[in-house]
């Protein structure tokens, strides 16, 4: 009995985990999408854009917009948004003012930042924007200074 109760347990645990939304997941599977926007810039367009602009550590960008999706994909992305429950990123900022949430989350590489991760959400439009690199504390600071 005991073990028909334990496989039920692990069984129900691992639905709940495959239904578990994670940032790289959220890009990979709504950047296919019909009418969906994407931007991605890798670490050689950061180089070259580095030449004529501080790129402040940024490696890469990705970004994906929803202006010209469909209602029901938009409604789709903003519940697998509320899902996210990725455990190799923390959250930074949940910002929440008429109808607009921002939720901004990062990837820690021992004590520097390798990525944020900006999920913007409002009742017209949802963007997502992923920025990777190697940020220090002491980077985020100036950031938030500049």
């Amino acid at each position: 009995m005991k073990k028909i109760f334990l496989s039920i347990i692990v069984l129900t645990m691992c639905g709940f985990a495959s239904q578990a939304q994670t940032v790289d997941r959220l890009f990979t599977k709504y950047a296919k999408e019909k009418g969906v926007a994407q931007v991605k810039i890798g670490k050689a367009g950061m180089f070259f854009a580095g030449l004529f602009e501080d790129v402040k550590g940024v490696t890469g960008i990705d970004v994906l917009s929803f202006e010209r999706c469909e209602a029901e994909l938009k409604n789709k992305l903003r519940r697998s948004v509320k899902a996210i429950d990725d455990p190799d990123y923390e959250t930074l900022i949940v910002a929440r003012n008429d109808g607009d949430n921002v939720r901004i989350l990062v990837k820690k590489l021992d004590e520097d930042i390798s990525e944020f991760v900006v999920l913007a959400v409002n009742s017209k439009d949802v963007a997502l924007i992923r920025l990777r690199g190697k940020f220090s504390q002491s980077d985020l600071q100036k950031l938030i200074n500049d």
